[in-house]
């Protein structure tokens, strides 16, 4: 006879798996925000302009890449905040 409790690691597990897939998400998200990003800096000429005049030093030459990731990831993680988990969201309608 099983315990009363055996359903905990069921949820344990499913809450890790649950968390991966949000972490798959933000990071897939940071990826998408960062590449429109560059690519509206490179329709602009940013990074051949910043190439251009500042070859000498690598930071601020590669500053448009840098900037869009960094913009990237905080979109990313407002977008995170923003959302509230709903784990019951599917059984709501079934009801």
């Amino acid at each position: 006879m099983n315990g009363p409790y055996d359903f905990l690691t069921s949820i344990s597990r499913l809450t890790a798996a649950y968390r991966r897939f949000e972490w798959a998400v933000w990071a897939l998200n940071a990826t998408i925000f960062s590449i429109a990003l560059y690519a509206l800096a490179e329709i602009l000429g940013l990074p051949a302009f910043m190439s251009f005049y500042y070859q000498d030093f690598l930071p601020l030459a590669a500053s448009p890449a840098i900037l869009s990731i960094i913009i990237g990831t905080m979109g990313a993680t407002l977008l995170k905040r923003r959302k509230k988990p709903t784990y019951f969201r599917s059984w709501a309608g079934a009801l």
